[in-house]
């Protein structure tokens, strides 16, 4: 069976109805752009690095279970960050890229978890977490590096695009849900005075 491509990522529904987003919406997501997966790459780790910076924040836990899943999302969330980075790193290099800056930093790096994790126990009132901030930092860094790599992308264009995205109102248009509030006040108060 032959693969079938849309050039339309997804709909939206705004209050003016239907919008495409996808090829149209969003610059260098098009399948067939040679760059479309190096960007991905850099975008999502950098996502995902700005959780792991969120988690990575002193932190007082009331619950030791609460702590341990936080500490649980990191480990899981660093390494994936520093996954989609060396893809993103090998693309470019087998582009003629120079990523010599990342792989110095990449050699200094540890990235099998995140680096420390205290936890200190303070009786009945809790757990609180402390997490080296050197990992986390040294992903910023990396991120920053690779899309120093490619000037002729305009990642704040592409973040922009994706806060709009963001804020898209999914659902019918306000003036929907007030005609059909009125619409069943109205029913009652038919139904009362019947």
């Amino acid at each position: 069976m032959p693969e079938v491509r849309s050039n339309v990522r997804c709909l939206a529904l705004t209050s003016m109805g239907v919008k495409r987003v996808g090829m149209d919406g969003h610059p260098y997501r098009k399948p067939d752009d040679e760059l479309a997966g190096v960007v991905q790459s850099i975008r999502v780790a950098s996502a995902l690095n700005e959780r792991v910076g969120k988690l990575a924040q002193p932190r007082h836990y009331e619950r030791a279970d609460e702590m341990a899943n936080a500490i649980g999302e990191l480990e899981q969330l660093y390494p994936e960050v520093w996954s989609h980075l060396d893809v993103a790193r090998a693309a470019l290099a087998e582009r003629g890229i120079t990523v010599a800056a990342y792989d110095e930093l990449r050699a200094s790096t540890r990235t099998t978890g995140l680096l420390e994790v205290d936890t200190l126990q303070q009786g009945l009132m809790g757990r609180t977490a402390t997490v080296d901030p050197t990992g986390h930092a040294a992903a910023v860094e990396a991120c920053n590096l690779l899309k120093g790599a490619l000037p002729q992308i305009d990642w704040v264009a592409l973040d922009r695009v994706d806060d709009q995205l963001a804020h898209v109102r999914l659902g019918p248009p306000r003036w929907v849900s007030f005609a059909v509030i009125a619409a069943a006040v109205a029913f009652i108060l038919y139904l009362l005075q019947a």
